[in-house]
């Protein structure tokens, strides 16, 4: 009962999408499932955590041996202010936010393939167009 009305509440139909993994932020399965060497941060995509993102990754630890030496992004700054690049659609934000074009079909399994499919054939084109530029030895 709510009020004076007698409600049926019934349990909503599972549909959970096409899950993405919390290791290699890549769509298409859970994290108990990836074969990634390491984890991946959502945000530049180097090899830690993104809890972690502020004290390893390069462009915010600075570097002082640079020349001119690169100044490490002040504490007081919470956020990375470097530009991030998306694993999955190569755009400039990180994997794990939601204006990535891939959230908005995160129920689409077939889309999401698609995609993927898309990228890894231009990665392979541009790798053997690259090898055929190649001067003979």
């Amino acid at each position: 009962m709510i009020g004076r009305s007698l409600c049926m509440i019934r349990e909503a139909n599972k549909h959970r999408g096409v899950p993405v993994c919390q290791r290699c932020w890549r769509w298409g399965h859970p994290s108990m499932a990836c074969r990634a060497i390491s984890i991946v941060c959502p945000h530049c995509n180097s090899p830690h955590k993104a809890k972690e993102h502020r004290k390893v990754a390069s462009c915010c630890k600075g570097n002082a041996n640079a020349d001119p030496p690169i100044l490490p992004t002040p504490q007081s700054i919470t956020e990375c202010p470097h530009k991030a690049h998306c694993i999955n659609c190569g755009g400039s934000h990180a994997a794990n936010l939601r204006k990535c074009k891939f959230w908005d079909h995160c129920f689409d399994q077939q889309w999401i393939n698609a995609k993927y499919a898309e990228v890894r054939q231009h990665h392979f084109d541009s790798r053997n167009n690259s090898n055929n530029l190649r001067p003979l030895a």
